[in-house]
């Protein structure tokens, strides 16, 4: 478990009871509260991340969702510690442990797991130049993420942003967390049988943990069209 400190928020009673209809929130009790956009975020932030305090009984912590960049380090330094030039676990490679399938999925690699002509134009020729070029491997997850979306859209896995499995909100930052971490079409399948945990990768990590790890990015510049 993550020893991670709130980001800044504010206290509410009873969030069910507050009224979206204003440009900003009452509760119940009449307390003022702040933007909508910022007290909606206890919806979509899984039970690890919105912590119930016992200095404040009966009262929820409202967090700031964290932004991209964070999810993409916190994303980095699971896989890898933020380590570019990781290849301890081969063939997976770089900060975000990039398989072959993953890498032929955004037209780097073959399928023979030759590096491509959209690889050598970025100055990729192999493995070892990938690993020596963050801004490639930057881009690549990028991309990535951008292609799994895609996919999500198609298995309408979108429909399930908000609801709740296994006792987890299921978010768009958990979704894609999840599917990095054990492929689109097995995030499908757990979401089909209902069990977050029935899927995992060659380390047993399940998908379930990295929707509970992930969940309550800002993932909009990957899931929100231009």
């Amino acid at each position: 478990m993550s020893d991670r400190k709130h980001g800044d928020g504010i206290w509410v009673n009873n969030p069910s009871k507050i009224d979206w209809s204003a440009n900003k929130g009452t509760t119940s009790t009449g307390r003022k509260t702040q933007s909508i956009e910022t007290v909606k975020a206890i919806t979509e932030l899984p039970p690890a991340v919105a912590h119930i305090s016992a200095a404040y009984a009966g009262y929820t912590t409202v967090v700031s969702r964290k932004q991209f960049t964070d999810f993409i380090n916190d994303l980095g330094f699971k896989e890898s510690s933020n380590n570019y030039g990781n290849n301890n676990n081969p063939p997976y490679l770089g900060r975000y442990q990039f398989g072959p399938f993953a890498l032929e999925d955004i037209g780097f690699k073959d399928s023979s797991r030759n590096w491509t002509s959209l690889a050598n134009n970025l100055g990729v020729y192999s493995d070892k130049d990938f690993l020596n070029n963050p801004a490639v491997q930057d881009q690549a997850m990028n991309l990535y993420l951008k292609k799994n979306w895609e996919y999500a859209i198609n298995y309408g896995l979108d429909n399930y942003i908000g609801s709740t499995m296994n006792g987890v909100v299921i978010t768009e930052s958990g979704l894609l967390a999840a599917m990095h971490l054990v492929g689109v079409g097995a995030v499908r399948n757990a979401i089909r049988k209902g069990d977050l945990a029935s899927e995992k990768d060659g380390n047993g990590t399940t998908a379930l943990s990295y929707m509970v790890r992930f969940g309550g990015y800002n993932v909009d510049q990957i899931t929100k069209k231009p």
